[in-house]
């Protein structure tokens, strides 16, 4: 298939280029949640939490189900949607240069200047995307991004685990923003009694929730969620979110082994959308 990304439903655009992200550039992102929408770079060399060297625009266009969506400008690929972080009290998109991606991965796209005005004006994409939604999925077809190719930075107040009537869960530090895979299953209680998610996919992937959460017990064992009430186990929920494969660190909570082998991915969650 060659170097190309979806940039309508079941229709590929050969990308040709890989260009590097500059201020003021104008760039556009197809989503599976939110479509098309252009914005132009705010920011370069970003960090949210563990993650390092993002590109920062000016609005929060995406959702979540929109991670692994295509940055990018004409046949010029600029970047894979990462997610978005709060930034002078305004919610901002990120991005990870393919820049990153070409360095580590090796990939054989020809580079190109054309982070210049001169090439704003050429695009008008308007037509949503389908797109896998696993975040870091590469707008490029059939390549997936690792997370460890992101450098981390910052602190974080640790995370925690809490413990109810035998069952076990997890709940994340504080974050300046998140990542924006789509996050949809059945909560059920998983692998040396951890709280999990069990996917369409039939995967059991332990859960990290976000901060401020709370396990509760008596009666049902469920997880309060700031802002959208609880998450009972055997009810099927939708969230916004990541994946990652232990050890988290940088202030993550530790998932012990009888949760997960450590190469099984856990599901990271930032907010939740549905239930």
């Amino acid at each position: 298939m060659g170097n190309q990304f979806y940039y309508d439903r079941g229709v590929r655009r050969d990308a040709q280029y890989v260009g590097h992200p500059t201020l003021g550039l104008s760039v556009c992102k197809f989503g599976k949640t939110t479509g098309a929408t252009c914005d132009e770079v705010y920011k370069l060399n970003q960090c949210r939490g563990i993650y390092c060297g993002l590109a920062m625009t000016h609005r929060r266009n995406a959702d979540g189900g929109d991670s692994g969506g295509p940055w990018y400008w004409g046949t010029t690929g600029y970047g894979v949607h990462s997610g978005y972080k709060t930034y002078n009290l305004l919610n901002r998109d990120m991005f990870t240069p393919l820049q990153q991606v070409h360095t580590t991965l090796g990939l054989l796209l020809k580079r190109t200047d054309q982070g210049t005005p001169a090439h704003r004006h050429q695009e008008a994409g308007t037509v949503p995307s389908h797109l896998r939604s696993r975040v870091l999925t590469s707008a490029l077809v059939g390549l997936t991004l690792p997370v460890a190719f992101l450098s981390g930075c910052g602190e974080d107040a640790p995370g925690r685990t809490m413990e109810a009537d035998g069952v076990i869960t997890f709940v994340a530090p504080e974050a300046d923003g998140g990542q924006d895979a789509e996050i949809i299953g059945e909560l059920v209680v998983g692998k040396g009694q951890c709280l999990a998610v069990r996917t369409a996919e039939n995967q059991t992937l332990v859960v990290v929730w976000p901060a401020g959460s709370e396990l509760k017990t008596g009666g049902s064992t469920r997880v309060g969620v700031p802002g959208a009430g609880t998450v009972q186990v055997g009810s099927t929920f939708t969230a916004s979110g990541g994946y990652a494969t232990p050890p988290l660190g940088n202030g993550m909570p530790t998932i012990p082994e009888a949760c997960t082998s450590g190469t099984e991915e856990v599901a990271v969650i930032d907010s939740v959308r549905r239930q």
